[in-house]
């Protein structure tokens, strides 16, 4: 392949990625805010872990993203009742940072990957 070509995917997926990263950082901000709290109260009947900070709110959202998308995980935590009782556009707003975070992911690591396929 053209190395030229190589070059501008490589930066073009890792600037996606890098962008993807900072839109999370927003978006994780705005759920511990206004939801984390809140969803906590519903399916931990109360216990704030992961509203305690901004690390422990990652780690919360993608959790809580992976109980709403997947029934095994809910049952496995013992929440697949509680889950029903947050409401479906808050689900949505959980999962949708559990795809930006795992996009991000993939585009930042993608480059790496292209550069041992096709090294220069």
């Amino acid at each position: 392949m053209d190395t030229e070509l190589i070059q501008n995917l490589v930066l073009g997926l890792a600037a996606f990625g890098m962008a993807l990263g900072f839109i999370l950082i927003l978006f994780i901000f705005y759920l511990k805010l206004k939801w984390l709290k809140k969803v906590e109260d519903i399916l931990d009947d109360g216990e704030t872990f992961f509203s305690m900070s901004f690390f422990f709110a990652g780690q919360g959202i993608l959790h809580y993203a992976s109980i709403f998308m997947n029934t095994w995980h809910a049952k496995r935590f013992g929440l697949d009742i509680k889950r029903h009782a947050v409401p479906r556009a808050v689900q949505r707003l959980f999962i949708l940072a559990f795809v930006i975070c795992m996009t991000g992911c993939l585009t930042l690591f993608l480059p790496y990957a292209i550069l041992k396929i096709y090294p220069q």
